[in-house]
């Protein structure tokens, strides 16, 4: 009867180590690629697109798909961004420059309208400065 119980044991424990033996494997699997796999992987392997048909493309196609997707959004935004900055700086120096000219043109109508400009301008005319003090109109309510 000892023996049964030995035998049993045996039994248990060959069990439980092909289960973990066989769990170590499938761990294996999906963690690591074997080394045939790796063999395999040639220029040709890769430039013909069989790579792409892999265990590590297949498993990850969706992230991969996610991460482009991700990049194109971010070179487009970036593109977008700076394009604004550009069209920005342009319309701030148009302003500037509007600005100058502004200035220049308001100064320039001012000394032409000075009276001393004027009375030079006039000439021979028979226009000119009063002499006379100002007069003023006494006006009813």
């Amino acid at each position: 009867m000892a023996d049964n119980k030995e035998i049993g044991k045996e039994k248990e424990t060959m069990s439980r180590s092909n289960s973990e033996r066989r769990a170590e494997r499938a761990l294996r699997d999906l963690i690591d690629i074997d080394n045939e796999q790796r063999s395999r992987i040639t220029w040709r392997s890769v430039l013909g697109g069989d790579v792409l048909a892999g265990g590590f493309f297949r498993r990850y196609v969706f992230f991969i798909l996610l991460m482009v997707v991700l990049l194109v959004v971010y070179v487009s935004n970036r593109y977008a961004c700076q394009q604004e900055f550009i069209e920005q700086t342009h319309l701030l120096d148009t302003l500037q420059d509007r600005r100058w000219k502004l200035l220049t043109i308001t100064s320039e109508i001012k000394e032409k309208t000075r009276r001393s400009f004027v009375e030079d301008h006039l000439g021979d005319s028979t226009l000119g400065t009063s002499t006379q003090p100002l007069y003023q109109l006494e006006v009813e309510e």
